[in-house]
């Protein structure tokens, strides 16, 4: 049975919205799954109120959110909401012509709410190299692993970029 939230439509209309916004620029998977991390847990990021609540999973979603993002972009590739190219670093998502029309045809309160966070990621967070995405990515863990246990230190900077 298929889940109303975190399933490949869902998750893909997300990603839509995110490039959307940031059309024409197009992002690799890495850095999908980092803007749909902060997207969802935008308070955590000094950003507005998150979309998701707080889960003690935390950051573990990024294991499954991985494969969760790869079929939510092929689902809007096969409808051409999303178009893959090549880049100098691998392979790229970008939203298409169409996708500003579908979008718009949502009238719901998520999806607004989705658009403004979308807005934010785009001014915000959507500007990292790899290596700042890998050190955010990084500094999200060790975040939820104090708050997961306590009696962790976190990693530095130097730490984090070493492993």
């Amino acid at each position: 049975m298929m889940t109303p939230l975190n399933n490949p439509i869902e998750v893909g209309m997300r990603i839509l919205v995110v490039l959307n916004e940031l059309s024409p620029r197009a992002l690799g998977l890495s850095q999908l799954t980092y803007l749909d991390y902060c997207i969802l847990h935008s308070s955590d990021f000094d950003g507005p109120e998150s979309l998701h609540p707080k889960l003690p999973a935390g950051p573990g979603e990024f294991g499954m959110k991985r494969k969760l993002i790869e079929d939510g972009l092929q689902l809007m590739v096969r409808a051409s909401l999303i178009e893959v190219r090549t880049a100098s670093d691998g392979i790229v998502y970008a939203a298409t012509e169409n996708a500003a029309g579908f979008i718009d045809i949502f009238d719901s309160k998520y999806i607004e709410e989705l658009q403004e966070r979308a807005n934010w990621v785009s001014h915000t967070m959507a500007l990292v190299d790899d290596l700042q995405l890998a050190q955010a990515m990084k500094e999200i863990y060790s975040k939820w692993l104090r708050e997961f246990d306590p009696s962790v230190v976190s990693l530095t900077s130097e730490e984090a970029i070493d492993e």
